[in-house]
């Protein structure tokens, strides 16, 4: 008969180490899933666990987006008629409303004086977004969809302030084909333009939105 293999000292200290280890790592695992089911749980970087008690939720929490701290003169290049963009001439019946394209930087008139600290428009855009040191927006451009969201649908060639935003602090802005998104210091957002698509995100596809109407959903503010 073969003799038992002998268990040293060694391997069975080794043994109960690792049962021990097991044992603290089920326990602790038990304790994870149970802070987790009360939603009182804070992962740390290193992995570990650490309970905390339940917070305010983050919709509820009132902040204020801090816009960009440079602003300064807007000055602008380039075409300035949309008949006139590609070609040499203007077509017959059109006006040249606009002016003749600029090749080095000017002035808008309209926008003399006004400290202007974000300026917005896209590839795809045929408008632009303007808003100011104090937080109010100038549109112009293509307005087809209401885009501008002065509440009509007629091409602006100069800036044009949007009423809409009175008392509101806009912060940014962005500029789809036919759309336009507002961003304001308090994480609101509102759009306005062509919405066929539902791209305003207003639980609907309405043809065209004529004025600046809030996004509504569940969920943080948007920073």
């Amino acid at each position: 008969m073969p003799p038992k293999k002998r268990t040293s000292d060694a391997d069975s200290n080794g043994s109960s180490k690792k049962r021990k280890q097991q044992k603290d790592s089920s326990m602790k695992f038990n304790s994870v899933e149970k802070a987790e089911k009360d939603n009182s749980i804070l992962i740390l970087d290193d992995g570990d666990a650490e309970t905390t008690p339940e917070t305010e939720n983050e919709s509820s929490i009132s902040f204020k987006i801090e816009a960009p701290m440079l602003c300064g003169e807007l000055l602008f290049c380039g075409a300035t008629n949309w008949d006139l963009v590609g070609r040499k001439a203007l077509p017959k019946g059109m006006k040249n409303v606009g002016g003749p394209n600029l090749w080095s930087p000017h002035r808008i008139h309209a926008l003399k004086g006004i400290k202007i600290r974000t300026v917005v428009s896209g590839c795809t855009a045929a408008h632009c977004i303007a808003v100011t040191n104090e937080g109010k927006v100038y549109v112009w451009g293509r307005n087809e969809k209401g885009q501008l969201g002065l509440g009509n649908t007629d091409r602006q060639d100069t800036p044009q302030l949007v009423e809409a935003f009175e008392g509101k602090n806009i912060v940014s802005a962005a500029c789809g084909r036919k759309h336009t998104l507002f961003l304001t210091e308090n994480g609101k957002v509102y759009g306005c333009g062509d919405n066929k698509m539902g791209q305003l995100g207003l639980g609907n596809q309405s043809e065209q939105v004529l004025l600046p109407t809030q996004i509504r959903y569940k969920g943080p503010p948007v920073r």
